[in-house]
């Protein structure tokens, strides 16, 4: 191996030779650009496959859903839904996309409370979209329903019936 010296800048070189490792750097840098490449094509197919879904639920025919908005295990929003035709209610949770369209919690809490229809198959792994009737506000979801098994569903409901934490100051008198 040799040293090559950069002639207008001192303390500057340079190894050069069959041991420089040249090879190995060019090897790893490329492995990791294949790898890099491979990993955004599979995340991207997902995208594509998630989104495709959303549209195909979108298109179909809307449904009459009950329907309970809460906060999931992870705090992200999570929309409650069960068929009124079916009784006992059975609950499917579909998480949704963030952020919410404005005024989604506020038509939640309103009495009578808003009409909600469901467009997809509700079904578990299945995407559901959710449309609040009148206001036009559609609810995406951020995956496949599940159907909470009853200590999960106990949990959310209590969850949801606990009382909001007030972001305002307390009225000093």
């Amino acid at each position: 191996m040799t040293v090559d010296y950069v002639v207008g800048s001192p303390g500057t070189a340079r190894l050069s030779g069959p041991d420089d490792d040249l090879d190995l750097g060019a090897g790893l840098g490329a492995a990791g650009i294949t790898l890099g490449l491979w990993w955004a094509g599979r995340r991207a197919g997902t995208l594509a496959r998630h989104v495709r879904g959303v549209h195909r639920a979108h298109a179909a025919p809307p449904q009459p859903a009950v329907g309970l908005l809460t906060a999931g295990p992870d705090d992200g929003p999570l929309l409650l839904v069960g068929d009124p035709r079916v009784t006992p209610v059975q609950f499917l949770a579909v998480p949704l996309e963030t952020p919410l369209p404005r005024g989604t919690a506020r038509a939640f809490t309103a009495a009578p409370g808003p009409q909600l229809e469901v467009r997809g198959r509700p079904a578990e792994g299945e995407l559901v979209v959710a449309q609040l009737a009148g206001s036009g506000t559609t609810l995406l979801p951020r995956a496949g329903a599940v159907r909470p098994g009853a200590g999960a569903l106990l949990q959310l409901l209590v969850t949801t019936a606990a009382p909001a934490r007030s972001t305002e100051e307390p009225d000093e008198r």
